[in-house]
This record gives structure tokens, C-alpha cells and sequence, in this order.
């Protein structure tokens, strides 16, 4: 079990570097995020692994830190009355035979983790909304963490992982077959650009967007942070 006073450094460290603030009532959590993290590095209890992870040098320790920690389980397409709502309300407003418009449609999904919610936009777009069907769409999809990020890009998924969300159907029609794993097709990958990016850092770089796709996250923020954040849409 993680000390007080170890807990109070790491709360104190994810909130710096990403704004997320953990609860009190989190601390069997995070032990047993750690206690893998201690194994493989071979560092006997997770005190050990909290006072090391203080030196600012330990540079790839941080990041592993921030990693098991905020890494969080998803699956296709959570929270379907949004993909819904996308499609039966803000879609048909986007005045999409107005004259003159660019036939272009950017999306940002923010928090994307290993690619699920992206992906199931992807997909839902391709069969579901055939209004876009000549539409270039871009889904950018981001993510605090770069092994989220190198996961998503990759595109693959356990069988586990597909059994969880995704109608067989859309696995068939949409991913195939590599070993015991299942992996996205091109056709639904080219819309995705997958970056890096921490939603406390700057924006100036992400361009705009005509949709975006972040409430879910906002959850793990303190009130303050969610407003800062909730000004720069």
C-alpha cells in the first residue's frame, strides 16, 4: 500500500504534468497500478518505486508513471446514443448543401487511449452516415500518452478487446485476421491522424475543428481545470 506521503507526491506529480487530480479515495487504485511497474523494474515496494520517481532525471520512469496510472479501459463504440446524436442532429445542421462549402469535415477525438473511439467514429461514418460518403473527413485523435498513441496507429486489437463493443458484422467487414489478434483496415485507418497531446498544454498547434469529442475525459478533471479547458473550444 502506497504511504500518505508518497501519495501526496504522486497526486501532486500527475496533477503538474497532466491536470488530472486522483481522489483520496483512490489509493488501492494506484498501489495496484504500480505494483506491476515495481516488478518490472525490480523495485521492491512502491515507496521505493514514489522516492525514485522524485528525481527529476528519471525521465523514462516519470513517464511510465503517468502512464499506468492514467491508462484507462475502453471499448468500441461506448456511449452509442453519441454517435447517434452525431449522426441524427449534427450532421443535418451542418448545412451540408450550403453553396460554396468545402466538402471537408474535421473531427477531434480527444483522450482516444488504443484507438477505439476513433476507430468506431470511423467506421460509424463509413456505414452509417452516407451523406459523407464524398466528404474528405479527418478524425484527429490524441492522447496524453505516446504508448496509447503507438497502439492506436497500430490498429490492432485482441480478441478480447473486439468482443467488447464491436458487432461482429463490422469486425468481419472492417478488420482482419493477423495471428490471434484482429487488425483495422486501411479504408477505416486514412481518415485517423493519431498525435500526441496533453490537453493542459498549448492548442495553437491542433488547428480547428468542426466537432469535437471530449466530454468523457473532462471527468477527470478538477472544476477549475475543466473550465480553462472548456474556454479554449
Amino acid at each position: 500500500m502506497i504511504d500518505t506521503h508518497h501519495f501526496a507526491f504522486l497526486r501532486e506529480f500527475i496533477k503538474t504534468e497532466t491536470g488530472i487530480e486522483l481522489r483520496d479515495d483512490q489509493l488501492d487504485f494506484a498501489t495496484k497500478r504500480l505494483k506491476p511497474l515495481c516488478r518490472e523494474k525490480g523495485i521492491g515496494d512502491t515507496g521505493a518505486l514514489l522516492e525514485r520517481a522524485k528525481d527529476e532525471t528519471e525521465l523514462e520512469l516519470r513517464r511510465e508513471l503517468l502512464e499506468v496510472i492514467l491508462e484507462n479501459e475502453t471499448i468500441f463504440f461506448k456511449g452509442f446514443e453519441a454517435f447517434k446524436y452525431i449522426r441524427d442532429v449534427l450532421i443535418p445542421n451542418f448545412n451540408m448543401s450550403t453553396p460554396g462549402r468545402s466538402k471537408k469535415l474535421r473531427i477531434w477525438c480527444a483522450a482516444c487511449g488504443a484507438g477505439q473511439d476513433p476507430y468506431s467514429l470511423s467506421i460509424f461514418i463509413k456505414d452509417g452516415i452516407p451523406v459523407l460518403a464524398n466528404w474528405e473527413v479527418e478524425i484527429f485523435a490524441t492522447d496524453l500518452s505516446q504508448s496509447a498513441i503507438d497502439r492506436a496507429i497500430k490498429g490492432e486489437f485482441n480478441q478480447l478487446e473486439v468482443s467488447r463493443g464491436l458487432p461482429a458484422k463490422l469486425l468481419i467487414r472492417h478488420f482482419y485476421r493477423a495471428g490471434m489478434n484482429w487488425v483495422i483496415k486501411d479504408p477505416i485507418k486514412d481518415s485517423l491522424n493519431f498525435q500526441k497531446h496533453n490537453l493542459i498544454g498549448a492548442w495553437e498547434e491542433l488547428g480547428t475543428f468542426d466537432l469535437i469529442l471530449i466530454r468523457d475525459v473532462l471527468t477527470y478533471f478538477p472544476l477549475e481545470t475543466q473550465q480553462k479547458i472548456a474556454q479554449k473550444l
